[in-house]
């Protein structure tokens, strides 16, 4: 007898936004099926899927946009029958199994005239697949809601700033004679369009921009702009019916903000762009802030005088619409670009973020990276569970690219077998190139007592063979420089190696050295490199398993790793595997709880994982036995070839794991600190490889050996 069923099978919907509808006593007549993740580390996943779902609909309960039931009472979920209504599998043991966004509810009656609807929901893959990205300024700007927004990039000879949904546009307004205004002058940022150039022929002539901004601001507000320039003494931005210029540039060059605020340091470099931004927050009577660059530059105190009374605003000229003020002496002399009015204290975050937009967030890990998209998707931490990132990234097309895409190419950079997808629990995932270091499975799966058969069809084969791999390092838009990594052995000619064979896909990295991206090529060659015995998919009915293995499945992630003990003699290379779970498949019905993983080997010897541990940082050459060793030694003597570094002797830093032929082995102790290099308590038969005999002068090597490549 197996372990049965799991404990409380529940189904829902949140008809209403937090309120969860328990709909089981409709549903659970047929099999259903949960599915999500990949079919291999070099793929993406999948979008999250539950199938297969009916709900019984006898009254009509289920039917689009039906107000009355069967019985002619009103039907309690209208007008909540509508897609993208959340859905939820759980259970006691295994906790929630999916959360996904119904599709649609079509009514259908089967042969027996019983009355249903199907139901098929995706997980937020979907959602996020439709949401278009902006260029990084335009997407800062446009994540702070702005009111009113000139991008400034119209096409050359523009005669107006045109606003981005349509208001009124920034006009050129002439002040005495002369002066010029240039459209389709590089704008700041990177992909973020042109930018706009003023040059008076003076400081009092010249022209400028002016536009009437209606309706008026709430009490809260704020001004921001790009500012490019090398003249001083200038007006940046004013308001109508103000107490004064609202922006300026002082004799220095220093930024002052509504007349009390200035900035540390000049910004009239002219080679730089600089963000400017002004708010102002009405509580507790009024707290104006100046940030430059990103960076408070101090607040002052109950000044308001631009925010419900603002008409009109001026973009390179002072306020000379004011009662009594003189005609304008400090026109712009400069590019400027993205210039916005915001119904709205923008945070300090916020604020920084614009300006890191500005170099197309260069430097980002790919866990920031991700983030920041996440977030113009209109997810906050609460939605989202990042590994911290190792890459470094640096610029990205990410115009018109759509967020789960755009994603995706961050997990590729990162390498590794990282991941992004949605988990279970419906929260956006993002697992790093450290997440399938090598450790303790969190599933251990009986061949004898829990392997469905049914599904058992191991393989060693070529199937995954290649030897060469091409890493293109990307620029904001092509290819900035490309590096190629060959396995020399593999690729020899047989019946030495397997003959060349090239990693036909290819990888794209938007890391920011060669060094990273050639890594990540050798990381796919190592991997890939020899062929290693593969369970391709592993197969577990948790009803009739002999084991409970229904809270394990709740520990089970793209990239965990899973153990099959037990496997028939003579039927694999050792009769204990460890796996790395890529995606699965659950089948639930009323005496079905089956799961499918796709998997891949984990501790194929040529396979491994990329890790950041300071013994990584060296590559092995040279080593080999001292002394040949039976396949029960416990110590093991390893010669150095003259001239190439020792094994290190610094504690916890000594390499963990090294390959002799096709056994792994883990080196518990430190070394002597001169060659040959004694290790003793060493661990054999662990790793997924039998113990063996090893002849004196066989080479060793570091294992995992992409770890290596760091």
């Amino acid at each position: 007898m197996g372990v049965g069923l799991p404990a409380g099978g529940k189904l829902e919907i949140e008809y209403t936004s937090g309120v969860w509808t328990d709909v089981s006593a409709d549903s659970m007549n047929d099999p259903f099926t949960i599915s999500r993740g990949r079919t291999s580390e070099f793929s993406a996943p999948s979008t999250g899927q539950l199938s297969g779902l009916k709900l019984k609909n006898t009254n009509g309960q289920y039917t689009p946009l039906s107000q009355v039931l069967v019985d002619g009472t009103a039907n309690p979920n209208y007008p909540n029958i509508t897609p993208r209504k959340r859905i939820r599998y759980s259970n006691t043991p295994a906790g929630v199994r999916c959360v996904g966004y119904v599709k649609g509810w079509p009514p259908f009656v089967d042969s027996d005239g019983t009355k249903w609807v199907a139901i098929t929901a995706t997980d937020r893959l979907d959602q996020l697949s439709r949401i278009t990205l902006k260029s990084p300024i335009a997407q800062e700007v446009a994540n702070g809601s702005p009111a009113y927004l000139w991008p400034c990039t119209d096409v050359a000879g523009s005669t107006q700033a045109i606003e981005s949904s349509g208001k009124t546009p920034l006009m050129i307004e002439q002040t005495g004679t002369g002066g010029t205004v240039t459209f389709g002058d590089p704008g700041p940022g990177v992909g973020d369009g042109t930018g706009v150039t003023l040059a008076p022929s003076s400081a009092s002539a010249g022209k400028s921009f002016t536009a009437t901004v209606l309706p008026v601001l709430a009490a809260d507000w704020s001004v921001a702009l790009w500012v490019k320039t090398s003249t001083v003494s200038r007006a940046l931005l004013s308001g109508f019916l103000t107490p004064g210029t609202l922006l300026s540039l002082d004799a220095t060059g220093k930024v002052l903000g509504a007349g009390s605020l200035t900035s540390s340091a000049s910004i009239t470099d002219g080679t730089s762009w600089h963000l400017v931004v002004l708010t102002f927050a009405a509580a507790g009577g009024g707290t104006t802030t100046l940030y430059v660059d990103g960076v408070s530059q101090g607040t002052s105190a109950s000044w308001g005088g631009f925010g419900p009374q603002l008409g009109k605003i001026r973009i390179g000229q002072s306020a000379i619409d004011e009662p009594g003020a003189p005609e304008a002496s400090s026109l712009f002399a400069g590019s400027l670009g993205y210039v916005g009015v915001f119904s709205s204290a923008l945070s300090a975050s916020r604020v920084t973020s614009m300006w890191q937009a500005t170099n197309g967030y260069y430097g980002d890990t790919s866990d920031q990276r991700i983030a920041r998209w996440l977030t113009a998707g209109g997810m906050t931490s609460a939605d989202w569970n990042l590994d911290t990132g190792k890459a470094i990234v640096g610029t990205y097309p990410q115009a018109g690219k759509d967020i789960v895409s755009a994603c995706q190419d961050m997990a590729t950079t990162e390498g590794g077998g990282a991941v992004f997808y949605v988990g279970a629990d419906g929260k956006a995932r993002f697992a790093n190139r450290a997440f399938r270091k090598p450790g303790a499975p969190v599933m251990t799966i009986d061949a004898e007592a829990d392997l469905d058969g049914s599904v058992y069809a191991p393989s060693f084969d070529e199937l995954t063979l290649f030897n060469q791999s091409t890493g293109n390092r990307a620029a904001s838009s092509g290819t900035l420089s490309s590096q190629t990594y060959t396995d020399p052995v593999s690729s020899a000619a047989p019946p030495t190696g397997y003959g060349l064979t090239t990693d036909s896909s290819g990888v794209t990295s938007y890391a920011t050295t060669d060094a990273d991206v050639l890594a990540l090529a050798q990381a796919r060659v190592t991997a890939n490199a020899y062929p290693g015995f593969r369970l391709p998919q592993v197969a577990v009915d948790l009803v009739t398993a002999q084991n409970n293995l229904y809270a394990a499945l709740a520990l089970v992630e793209i990239g965990s790793r899973i153990r099959v003990t037990n496997l028939p003699v003579a039927m694999a290379p050792s009769t204990q595997i460890d796996l790395i779970v890529e995606g699965w498949t659950e089948t639930i019905g009323t005496d079905t709880y089956k799961v499918v993983f796709d998997t891949s080997p984990a501790d194929n010897p040529a396979r491994g994982v990329w890790d950041d541990t300071s013994y990584g940082r060296w590559q092995c050459k040279g080593q080999t036995l001292n002394a040949g060793i039976t396949n029960s030694a416990t110590t093991i003597v390893i010669a150095t070839t003259a001239g190439l570094p020792l094994f290190t002797t610094v504690a916890a830093r000594y390499p963990l794991k090294i390959q002799v032929g096709q056994e792994i082995i883990t080196l518990n102790n430190a070394p002597g600190a001169t060659s040959p290099q004694t290790f003793t308590g060493c661990t054999r038969g662990v790793n997924g490889t039998q113990a063996a005999a090893q002849a004196s002068g066989a080479t060793v090597n570091l294992w995992p050996a992409v770890t290596w490549t760091l």
